[in-house]
């Protein structure tokens, strides 16, 4: 196997991870480098073919060094070199366009697609501006600072403090009575809520409209 052809293996592999794993930025360039140590390249030219592994989880942007298997023609491994990994990507990212406020539902004004280098971004920042439209914010973010899914959520169908109808089924009795929502939630999330009785009672239930929480028999 020649230098180049081990080279191109591990390029190709490693741009195709790359991509995936950053999947949510819009139309990225990837440019990476392999660099092999020169007194390997007489032990490549004489391996059958080469063997490594990439982890899923691992970060392959920037600099990194890999173990290469040098395999024989029975595809034993006779030797081991290390080959260090310059990767470099381009990419669109969501940044705020003026400081936004915590709690602000995100308009298409507030956002917008900058293109860049992305090496240093969270692979929780979005690559759409629809992506984020129509949501809300965690936390305040500064003018040109991208977004990323720690400080953007969808919007909650109950929020912590809402009044609420409890419907308690079990069997064939069913009862609908007032309560209080105790943390936030989306249709389908299950959520604490506080009985608007003399007990006070707290239950867990299970959202199935912005108005509805339903509880199982299990209380």
């Amino acid at each position: 196997m020649t230098v180049a052809e081990a080279q191109n293996q591990m390029k190709t592999a490693i741009s195709e991870r790359v991509s995936r794993q950053l999947s949510r930025f819009s139309d990225l360039e990837l440019n990476v480098q392999v660099h092999l140590p020169h007194q390997s390249m007489s032990l490549l030219e004489g391996a059958a073919s080469v063997d490594f592994q990439l982890s899923d989880y691992g970060n392959y942007v920037g600099r990194s060094s890999i173990p290469i298997g040098l395999l024989d023609s029975r595809h034993r491994v006779f030797s081991t070199v290390k080959a260090v990994v310059d990767v470099s990507v381009i990419g669109g990212y969501v940044v705020a366009t003026h400081v936004l406020a915590k709690g602000q539902r995100i308009a298409s004004e507030d956002v917008m697609l900058r293109r860049g280098t992305v090496n240093d971004l969270s692979r929780q920042s979005f690559g759409s501006v629809d992506m984020v439209l129509g949501k809300e914010l965690l936390a305040a973010v500064s003018d040109g600072v991208p977004l990323t899914q720690i400080v953007v959520r969808d919007i909650p169908d109950v929020r912590r403090g809402d009044s609420v109808l409890v419907d308690y089924r079990n069997g064939g009795v069913q009862l609908r009575v007032p309560g209080e929502a105790m943390a936030d939630g989306r249709i389908g999330d299950r959520i604490r809520i506080r009985l608007k009785l003399d007990s006070h009672k707290i239950m867990e239930g299970k959202i199935v409209d912005s108005t509805t929480v339903r509880v199982s028999s299990s209380y």
